[in-house]
């Protein structure tokens, strides 16, 4: 594995959102990934959590950062415990929020209108707030109450009925696209076009993203080629990107590894039937009408001929558009991936995606690494002008907790 290792530095170069203040109540994977990628981008991310000693939910994934999925979700962020339950828990929320700029939350629609931290309750205290809420099916409509997990948006949105292979079954993605595609990215965009329109009007206002929506997003060319006349009668997983196409696919070599192969456009597509010499295969790039099944056949059982290297030898990356597909390992070792340096590993061992973007004068960067829950309660609450007798006293009747580091 070669990826580079970073020790995590406040003081490193401020990035373009440097100056504002995000508070994080998301506790589950949309919000945090958007809440993080807000901190990559230079915003001090203050991640309020439930203390130990009121957190009865028996949380399967540990709290701890050396866990890789709090790892991967929480670097660049301070800790905050708070036990919103407690009356002086919304308080102290509400004294935080008037230094705040963003506020994203993950909770079911009417659960923080029920804490009296809802957005009408904190507009009043800071008109200039952001508030994000993200949920399944948003805030409003007959499924806004329904639970839902990521495979459910896309299979109500149409996605997993259409992602079929030859074997004709739904198969699940391996990524949460509906939860971060769906999701965290939506948030993010209209948390900045937000802030952009505060600039004009002064005022902040309040973002409903619904994961449901965010899935129906990726119908983006799905939908109108649905109801286009030449495509119209072709079913649920029908098509240049199921594996149906000759040019657009997956083949499997001798050894049993895996080539992809995107050869679209026609130049590429003649470059790869020269380079096998089937100048048969040109007019059936993607593969319809009569004999489709048998050309595929053939295709898949003429990469069988030979080992995924002799493949790569053959063909030429950037005449035909074929890529190895690599394990995580090997991917961390590709040499863009490692000359981009977009694979680190923090203090724990864990390795991060950095943030997908580059800046020529305000870069991204890691400033910290994912906090122990409570780790900043003390820094944060003597921020707010609290005095140490007073978290003191909070901290014994457990409204919040501190982490020993």
């Amino acid at each position: 594995m070669n990826a580079s290792t970073t020790t995590t530095d406040p003081s490193s170069s401020a990035g373009p959102l440097a100056g504002l203040r995000v508070l994080d109540l998301a506790h589950l994977l949309p919000g945090e990934f958007a809440a993080m990628w807000l901190g990559d981008l230079g915003a001090d991310v203050i991640k309020v959590e439930v203390p130990e000693v009121a957190d009865s939910r028996q949380l399967a994934i540990p709290r701890d950062p050396a866990n890789p999925y709090r790892a991967a979700l929480n670097r660049n962020k301070r800790s905050l415990t708070l036990n919103l339950k407690d009356p002086r828990g919304p308080e102290i929320l509400r004294r935080l929020v008037a230094t705040a700029d963003v506020l994203l939350e993950g909770f079911r629609p009417g659960v923080m209108d029920r804490l009296r931290v809802g957005y009408d309750a904190l507009r009043a205290v800071n008109p200039r707030l952001v508030y994000c809420s993200i949920s399944g099916f948003g805030q409003d409509g007959p499924y806004r109450l329904r639970p839902g997990h990521d495979s459910n948006y896309l299979a109500l949105a149409g996605l997993l009925a259409f992602n079929r292979g030859s074997d004709d079954r739904p198969h699940l993605l391996p990524v949460q696209l509906a939860d971060v595609g769906g999701g965290a990215m939506p948030a993010v965009v209209a948390i900045l076009a937000a802030l952009i329109a505060r600039q004009q009007t002064g005022e902040g206002q309040y973002l409903d993203v619904a994961m449901l929506d965010g899935a129906l997003a990726w119908t983006y060319l799905l939908l109108p080629l649905s109801r286009h006349p030449a495509l119209a009668d072709l079913g649920a997983g029908i098509g240049m990107l199921t594996g149906d196409a000759l040019c657009y696919n997956v083949y499997e070599t001798k050894d049993g590894r895996y080539l992809s192969l995107a050869a679209l456009e026609p130049k590429f597509w003649r470059a790869f039937c020269d380079a096998i010499q089937r100048p048969d295969l040109l007019p059936h790039a993607l593969n319809t009408g009569k004999g489709a099944a048998q050309r595929l056949a053939n295709l898949r059982a003429l990469f069988k001929t030979r080992t995924l290297a002799e493949w790569l030898s053959l063909l030429d990356p950037e005449e035909t558009c074929i890529a190895p597909l690599l394990t995580l390992d090997e991917m961390m070792d590709d040499p863009q991936v490692v000359h981009r340096d977009q694979i680190f590993t923090d203090d724990f061992g864990t390795p991060h995606a950095r943030f997908p973007a580059r800046f020529s004068d305000t870069p991204a960067s890691v400033r910290r690494g994912a906090p122990h829950p409570g780790q900043h309660t003390l820094e944060i609450l003597l921020e707010l002008g609290i005095d140490q007798d007073e978290v003191t006293r909070l901290r014994a009747e457990g409204v919040v907790s501190c982490a020993a580091t």
